[in-house]
């Protein structure tokens, strides 16, 4: 008998056993469906829709720490892409007319007015008013400008990054962002905010081409990179600028080329030797070809040879 009435409350039981299971399913898998939707369109960079989405993840489960942190993350990249879609006032000044305007060069045009420089952009607003003894065209976004034999460089806006006060000489920038200057007899290389990133130690320095500098010390020449290592000692009497992965060199009183590495590429053995350039020629079939080849220059005849040595040019058996 005990055992029927056991089973008799065990029946009527279960349908609020399986209510109340079914309900925690029904939100466990109502939050699966809703984070599937907010992940997807995460993935979209629909940040709106993902925000909605994460917004009813995280009232079915409150203290999941994953919903949370995507709210956050979403917040921070709508506020920026609020202010990246806020309209810039651009301030529109009366054109000037100057005494001599240069051709444009980067974007922007060297002005005279008497004898002092300044720049204007293509829509002939002034960015620097005439006010330097020399001007420089802009590199890589900058430009070289003096005063009373003082160098320093501007930045597009006109600012000076390196007042014209300090450096007895100066180069360009190029792309590694690093430009040579002089002081008392030394050379050394500032980055764009005007930083001295290789401490001026050098009797010359010259323009970083291919991630590499001219650099010399005690009439030896070698090459410097963008973090100021020397990765081509100085041992050489006299250096070219890299131009498609090689440089001549100069030692013992003849040419040869090395690599970005210092390696010896092609032999030391031309009494002169050019960069490396483009050049256009007709093969021994009369095709035209186009590749980059050097000038050089063996025992009073000149002729054109590839990166590996072989004349190509004006060979005449060599």
């Amino acid at each position: 008998m005990k055992n029927i009435l056991l089973s008799l409350c065990w029946f009527a039981l279960l349908p609020l056993f399986v209510q109340c299971g079914g309900a925690k399913t029904k939100k466990a898998q109502q939050l699966e469906e809703t984070l599937d939707k907010a992940n997807s369109a995460w993935a979209k960079n629909d940040y709106k829709n993902a925000q909605i989405y994460y917004t009813q993840a995280a009232k079915l489960n409150p203290k999941d720490v994953y919903i949370q942190k995507r709210l956050t993350s979403i917040d921070s990249i709508l506020a920026n892409q609020k202010l990246e879609k806020k309209p810039m006032v651009k301030k529109i000044l009366p054109v000037k007319e100057y005494d001599f305007e240069d051709s444009f060069y980067g974007g922007f045009a060297k002005v005279k007015q008497g004898d002092k420089w300044g720049y204007i952009n293509r829509e002939k607003q002034e960015i620097a008013e005439p006010q330097y003894d020399e001007a420089a065209h802009f590199s890589h976004g900058f430009a070289r400008v003096s005063v009373k034999d003082k160098y320093g460089f501007i930045d597009t806006s006109g600012k000076e990054i390196v007042k014209p006060i300090k450096y007895e000489q100066a180069g360009k920038f190029g792309k590694e962002g690093l430009a040579f200057v002089m002081k008392e007899d030394k050379y050394g290389y500032v980055d764009t905010t005007g930083k001295e990133v290789i401490e001026l130690k050098y009797d010359w320095a010259g323009n970083f081409s291919e991630d590499r500098a001219k650099v010399s010390l005690g009439n030896k020449f070698g090459f410097v990179d963008a973090k100021g290592k020397e990765v081509i000692q100085l041992d050489y009497d006299a250096v070219r600028n890299f131009k498609d992965g090689v440089a001549a060199v100069w030692k013992q009183r003849k040419w040869g080329f090395v690599d970005i590495n210092g390696k010896e590429v092609i032999p030391f053995k031309y009494d002169r030797a050019e960069d490396f350039r483009l050049k256009k020629y007709k093969n021994k079939y009369n095709q035209e070809k186009e590749e980059m080849l050097a000038l050089v220059v063996l025992n009073g005849q000149t002729f054109f040879i590839n990166k590996k040595g072989k004349c190509v040019v004006d060979c005449d058996e060599k």
